[in-house]
């Protein structure tokens, strides 16, 4: 299905700029016309074909009683008479160059919709995840919201500021805050939080490690993104970080004085 609609829009795009060349080779609003100019009356033969095929297009993809395919058509209802150089009546023709700008934008219109519609597909499939993510409760009461709405750095440094301030409560410490209080409290040779036994050079290490996996996302995702504008597109990466702040919510409910 989506690449389905990618062709679709693609071939509305292609449609639109097809429209642009011919607008630009077409008299301006207001200008004399001479219907026995060759060159007027090729363009007059490629606007034409240039109608046809995009009503196919939008048949094919909205359907013959489609409104995007009337609202296309109308801009080509306005007729006009006009007397040859014999000076008898001729055929009457279709309108096409006072007009064809705004089939463009009709044009237009149908690519942003696609557009629109697709960013909500995708942002539906993409809280879908969220959902199904077995996030800590804690992050996801400070981020549920902010990543639905896309605000994705906000949501990561919101669930970080969260960490640390769990951190002070729970050690009862508030004159350290961050990478100093991270390093403080998981410091293997004296820790205030415990994450093992501590018995074992295995035990130490884990200590260790996660001291520093607690410092780091203090100073290397939280600080940034509190500190200076950093703009996150990526809703799946933003999951990743998220998942590195629940997995630290968890490791420090385990953890004991």
């Amino acid at each position: 299905m989506d690449k389905e609609r990618d062709e679709d829009i693609s071939a509305i795009r292609n449609l639109i700029e097809e429209g642009r060349k011919l607008k630009e080779k077409s008299p301006k609003f207001g200008d004399g016309i001479d219907f026995t100019d060759n060159n007027l009356i090729e363009n007059q033969v490629e606007c034409h074909k240039w109608q046809m095929k995009t009503n196919s297009s939008l048949i094919r993809i909205f359907g013959e009683n489609s409104k995007q395919l009337k609202l296309f058509m109308s801009n080509f209802a306005k007729k006009f008479d006009y007397t040859n150089y014999l000076g008898t009546r001729g055929t009457t023709l279709r309108y096409f160059y006072d007009n064809i700008s705004n089939a463009i934008a009709e044009l237009e219109v149908l690519v942003e919709d696609f557009d629109s519609q697709k960013r909500m597909v995708n942002q539906s499939t993409i809280n879908d995840i969220f959902d199904m993510m077995n996030f800590h409760i804690k992050v996801k009461e400070v981020s549920e919201s902010l990543f639905k709405d896309g605000h994705y750095s906000d949501a990561i440094s919101k669930s970080l500021i969260a960490l640390n301030e769990n951190v002070k409560e729970k050690t009862g410490i508030t004159d350290r805050d961050g990478f100093d209080l991270m390093n403080h409290v998981f410091n293997e040779e004296k820790p205030i939080l415990k994450l093992n036994e501590l018995k074992t050079t295995s035990d130490r290490d884990e200590q260790k490690g996660f001291r520093f996996i607690f410092a780091g996302a203090m100073a290397g995702i939280r600080n940034p993104k509190v500190h200076t504008i950093i703009v996150q597109k990526d809703p799946y990466k933003t999951l990743e970080y998220l998942s590195l702040a629940s997995l630290l919510f968890k490791r420090l409910d385990e953890s004991k004085k």
